[in-house]
């Protein structure tokens, strides 16, 4: 026989573990009694509340409203262009655009820009009326002016292209272009008589454009060459736009604004 306090300890032990093995049995989600129940529903409906509340207070915030920020314009007046303060005469005809190159042939910067004018004229607006004129802003640019109006006269049709050659015999053969000797031996050397070359330098024609060019040059206030200028009253070059492509775009981008 056990003694009784053995059997007593044996007892309270096997309760113990009848016990331990009812509560891993058991759904620990229901509640022991209905007291608790009733606290485990305010629970939960304070926790769903806390919840609403927390998502009604998300969504109403409104959400941060992205600034886009100004857009630059492509040409800015002051360093791509300029207004100038008088306007100059044009001789575009009605509802067209004047776009007009000063330059002169002893410039090798005209020379290099020539294919991005030729470029430009097959590109530009149906509206857009391109002429070149050569530039006066030294005494001494006054014979290869006349030289190009010469050229006009005796290459009307522009077969010969003589404004080309005249380009070509400075920068590229190196002659010295720098009288009226020099470009007549020069002119004769492209297949005119000489006779033809004297009587078209001598013309009114010639010496009433060669006039006009030395107006224009100085009325436009240009220091250099090559200089744009569109509608008569926008001046620009290639160093203001920022070489030769931009200035094609630049040139489309002020007559589109001297057209409005």
């Amino acid at each position: 026989m056990y003694p009784i306090s053995k059997i007593l300890l044996t007892t309270a032990f096997s309760a113990l573990v009848l016990s331990a093995c009812i509560s891993e049995d058991s759904d620990v989600s229901k509640p022991a009694n209905a007291n608790e129940a009733d606290a485990g529903a305010k629970v939960e409906q304070l926790a769903d509340k806390n919840s609403a509340e927390t998502v009604v207070t998300e969504s109403a915030t409104p959400a941060a409203v992205e600034e886009t920020p100004p857009v630059r314009p492509a040409f800015i007046e002051g360093q791509h262009y300029k207004v100038l303060s008088t306007e100059l005469p044009t001789i575009a005809p009605a509802g067209q655009v004047e776009v007009a190159e000063l330059f002169w042939y002893g410039c090798p910067h005209c020379y290099h820009l020539e294919p991005s004018m030729k470029a430009y004229i097959k590109e530009k607006a149906a509206n857009v009326f391109f002429r070149q004129i050569p530039a006066t802003l030294n005494p001494n640019w006054t014979v290869q002016a006349k030289a190009y109006y010469i050229g006009q006269i005796l290459d009307s049709d522009g077969s010969k292209n003589i404004h080309d050659a005249i380009f070509a015999a400075i920068h590229e053969q190196r002659r010295k272009l720098n009288d009226d000797a020099a470009m007549e031996r020069f002119f004769v050397s492209q297949g005119f008589t000489e006779e033809a070359v004297k009587q078209a330098a001598a013309s009114m024609e010639v010496q009433a454009q060669v006039k006009t060019a030395t107006d224009y040059s100085t009325a436009s206030k240009a220091t250099g060459v090559p200089t744009l200028i569109v509608a008569g009253k926008y001046l620009t070059s290639p160093t203001m736009a920022q070489g030769s492509a931009k200035l094609k775009r630049l040139l489309k981008f002020l007559a589109e604004k001297a057209s409005k």
